[in-house]
């Protein structure tokens, strides 16, 4: 391999050398050819691995993922609405603090007759198909749900206060919040609207007539009584807002990576689902037929 080197450099003289020369010259160029492509080989051979993981892994989170397609516009309607929500918890907290001046709202319990009544229980463990399904599904209900609420904050603007003890400027705060609750709601429901038109479903039909646990609601009533009922109503619609909104961001995540706020909702809706009183199935005594056999 030396000497035909040396002779490539050089240059061979004798005509022996010549002959020698020429013939060992397809051999060299041989085996240049064979030690570029082993180079080339053992270079390409880490890209190709590494491509190839990355392929297999997009193969495994396609396999995951909900397909596009059809789904791809309730996903997005979806994302709509679960922001929107995020803002309205963002907005009611900061005006707890600013109108009212607390950050949230403690010390009042019950359950009063006028008060919305909610199953979640029913509509988280509700079973879906595919994006589609669920959207049909919850849109009505989270719709039913503001409009309910919408209700309840303009009956607790429009109650008499009798003996009022609050000041002027208290009163007017509690009449901007509940206005700028209000408001929040209506934009909470225009998005609503523009998203089910986007994906062709029908606007569900809302009665107002239809809710009579707000005849229960005192419509004269004294500065504490006052007080507590917007206590009431106020813990009962952060509680609405901050139920929806886990209920729309935790649905099929991916395994593994499940949020520690997803874990815990999943838990307290198993615990609520044994607390509840389930109905007693009557029990029907068959009769049979000696005959029959």
């Amino acid at each position: 391999m030396l000497s035909v080197c040396m002779c490539l450099i050089t240059g061979c003289s004798s005509r022996r050398n010549q002959q020698s020369c020429f013939l060992r010259k397809p051999l060299v160029v041989i085996s240049l050819l064979i030690i570029i492509t082993m180079c080339l080989t053992v270079a390409e051979a880490a890209p190709r691995t590494e491509h190839r993981r990355r392929h297999h892994r997009r193969q495994a989170d396609l396999a995951i993922r909900p397909k596009d397609g059809p789904n791809k516009d309730y996903k997005t309607a979806t994302d709509t609405i679960f922001r929107r929500i995020k803002n309205n918890i963002r907005f009611y907290r900061d005006d707890l603090k600013y109108y009212l001046g607390f950050r949230e709202v403690r010390g009042a319990k019950g359950n009063p007759k006028w008060l919305p009544k909610i199953n979640f229980v029913a509509i988280h463990f509700h079973s879906f198909s595919n994006l589609r399904s669920r959207f049909l599904y919850l849109m009505p209900r989270l719709y039913k749900h503001a409009q309910e609420y919408r209700l309840l904050f303009e009956a607790l603007l429009n109650v008499n206060i009798s003996h009022s003890d609050d000041l002027f400027n208290q009163i007017n705060k509690r009449r901007e919040f509940l206005k700028s609750t209000i408001n929040r709601i209506d934009l909470l429901l225009t998005d609503m609207n523009d998203t089910m038109v986007a994906v062709n479903q029908t606007i569900p039909h809302f009665n107002q007539e239809s809710i009579s646990n707000l005849a229960k609601l005192n419509k004269n009533v004294s500065s504490s009584e006052q007080r507590l009922n917007d206590i009431i109503a106020f813990r009962a619609y952060g509680n609405l807002q901050n139920t929806w909104k886990l209920e729309l961001k935790c649905w099929k995540k991916r395994p593994g990576r499940k949020l520690k706020v997803c874990v815990n909702y999943e838990e307290q809706m198993a615990r609520r689902r044994l607390n509840m009183k389930m109905p007693v199935k009557r029990r029907v005594n068959s009769f049979r037929n000696p005959n029959d056999d």
